[in-house]
């Protein structure tokens, strides 16, 4: 049997939004290139490679400082960022002028094109490599930079290895494009479902889970007023023109609401909707301008003009009060608003 595994939502979101990724990415690469660098330290200092061992040991340095910035300092990435540059194209540059050991060293340059695109993106990464290759020309093929050089590279190295770097690179920059693609598509469903979860197909508003999520993020003034509303008999409206005549009626009526009222809409379900005023509402006679304007309205369906009217329900208490309980009495209200002739708006008293 498959077992599927759930990855924690934090991690996830941190991958998903590029200023972190970025953050977990350049961190990534700085403690493995310090633990690297480390461990060849020790290795050179083992077999007494001199000059290398000091060159390792300060880019060991040299990166746990950067980690230090990027962790503790605030925009200490970006600056970590730039300085990572400089200590790349030094050592690299060191290493094809010294080729220790044994040549070896120049081939640490091919991981240039791979920690730039992930730590970079394309476009600063085509200048990193394109200096280097500049670089590696100027040693390699230059009669004036072949003079600077300590070991005795082979005439195929220096004709080849260009090229393998020239290919870690185009193999880099496809990998590139296809995660920035990916993840560009990615962040467009997940923003499409994301907003989809949270308001109604229909008419645009909020449904109940986007209203919940943004109770938990909105705070309140001193009072808090919740309107429910309610279409009048909005059944026969569906029995007499359709389904279709009945989805435009609650989309104009949504409209109007956001329109008039501007403030938060929730269709909280079938023809009922809601207005929240996290503030409280201080002009009640909007719900009346609205009323009016909605009772002479005339909503264009393929099947003919229709006229509607609304009831409403108003209540307002403290902005500490659980808005489930202010929702209950104003839905009271409401009932009230229907009970007694309906196409009015009842307050809380």
């Amino acid at each position: 049997m498959k077992i599927s595994k759930e990855y924690n939502p934090d991690f996830v979101d941190k991958l998903t939004d590029d200023k972190k990724r970025k953050k977990i990415q350049f961190i990534c690469v700085y403690s493995l290139l310090a633990f690297v660098s480390f461990y060849m330290t020790i290795l050179n200092l083992m077999t007494n490679k001199g000059f290398l061992t000091i060159a390792t040991f300060v880019f060991f340095i040299a990166c746990m400082i950067n980690l230090g910035l990027t962790l503790y300092v605030p925009n200490g990435m970006s600056v970590a960022g730039y300085v990572f540059m400089v200590e790349l194209i030094s050592l690299f540059t060191y290493f094809i002028i010294s080729g220790n050991p044994e040549g070896f060293s120049a081939i640490w340059i091919c991981m240039l094109p791979f920690c730039g695109m992930l730590l970079y993106g394309r476009r600063r990464t085509i200048g990193l490599c394109a200096v280097m290759f500049c670089i590696m020309i100027f040693f390699f093929r230059i009669p004036y930079g072949q003079q600077f050089l300590r070991y005795n590279y082979t005439e195929s190295f220096k004709m080849r290895f260009p090229v393998l770097f020239i290919t870690f690179f185009l193999v880099s920059y496809f990998l590139e494009t296809i995660r920035k693609v990916t993840n560009f598509e990615l962040n467009r469903i997940r923003n499409k479902y994301e907003y989809l979860s949270l308001h109604d197909a229909l008419t645009g508003v909020l449904n109940r889970h986007g209203l919940r999520e943004l109770e938990m993020k909105q705070k309140c003034g001193d009072e808090q007023t919740v309107v429910m509303l309610d279409i009048d008999f909005f059944k026969k409206v569906n029995d007499t023109y359709g389904h279709d005549a009945g989805d435009i009626v609650l989309s104009e009526v949504a409209k109007k609401m956001e329109s008039s009222l501007n403030t938060t809409i929730c269709r909280w379900g079938g023809e009922e909707f809601l207005a929240w005023y996290p503030e409280g509402l201080q002009d009640r006679d909007s719900l009346e301008k609205l009323r009016k304007e909605i009772e002479g309205s005339d909503i264009t369906t393929p099947d003919g003009i229709i006229k509607v009217t609304v009831s409403m329900g108003a209540a307002t208490d403290k902005g500490d009060l659980l808005l489930e309980k202010l929702i209950n009495r104003a839905d009271d209200c409401l009932y009230d608003a229907k009970r007694t002739g309906r196409n009015k708006v009842v307050w809380e008293q």
